[in-house]
């Protein structure tokens, strides 16, 4: 069975829960040395859109080709989707240890789908932060339009910090997802509050991981905006 058909068997949680995990990549990621191939790539940035090993590793993966497909379904029934079947915004997100700017920065996507792929993830360590998600599924209700969509993100902003998140966890459902089992993490953008715990100075790995978001229902919206801006 190939990986993309293993994927199938999660997308029921995907709609259950708003989030789901997917089948290791652990094997995949160590045979085709995909982290040595993306920081050639990336350099010194931390995000890069479509860099050629993610898009490569996907399609190894047959998410690239596959997936937008299954989700679209989805998008469909229960968001009354109505865009571009294939429509993707893929990035690569490359932290260094200590660099503190990426802790915490809690938000909500502009996209319904989010995949996270883990491709490489610092070594275990209790008393370390190792850029862990934190996510907080079902948060709010899937945004009616754009202006709804933005005052929600606006609300929700006095809680991006550690701080902030530890409130949340006292009132709402949350998950920490260290992704040392390599399973990528499946999960609703635009309902879904969710951020990174900081890579600690003391270890010694980089984090790599892709980012996949599908289908943004507000295509000409002020996060689009910021897409087209970023990509000059």
């Amino acid at each position: 069975m190939s990986y993309i058909q293993e994927v199938d068997n999660s997308l029921e949680d995907l709609i259950k829960h708003g989030f789901c995990r997917l089948p290791s990549v652990k094997k995949l990621v160590d045979q085709t040395g995909v982290f040595e191939k993306c920081v050639n790539e990336m350099g010194s940035k931390t995000y890069m859109e479509g860099s050629r090993a993610q898009l490569d590793f996907l399609k190894t993966l047959g998410i690239y080709d596959n997936l937008p497909a299954k989700l679209y379904k989805i998008a469909q029934s229960k968001f009354n989707f109505s865009g571009p079947k294939t429509e993707s915004y893929n990035v690569s997100r490359l932290v260094c240890p200590g660099d503190n700017s990426e802790g915490y920065r809690g938000h909500f996507d502009a996209h319904l789908f989010t995949l996270v792929i883990p491709v490489n993830i610092p070594s275990k360590d209790k008393k370390e932060n190792r850029g862990q998600l934190n996510f907080f599924p079902n948060m709010r209700k899937h945004p009616r339009n754009e202006l709804e969509n933005v005052l929600g993100k606006i609300r929700y902003k006095k809680f991006a910090s550690e701080n902030g998140f530890i409130k949340l966890r006292d009132r709402h459902e949350n998950y920490i997802e260290d992704f040392l089992d390599y399973r990528p993490l499946l999960f609703i953008g635009t309902t879904t509050l969710h951020g990174n715990a900081p890579v600690d100075i003391s270890s010694s790995e980089k984090r790599l991981s892709f980012l996949s978001h599908y289908f943004d229902p507000a295509a000409y919206g002020l996060s689009a905006m910021l897409r087209k801006l970023r990509r000059r």
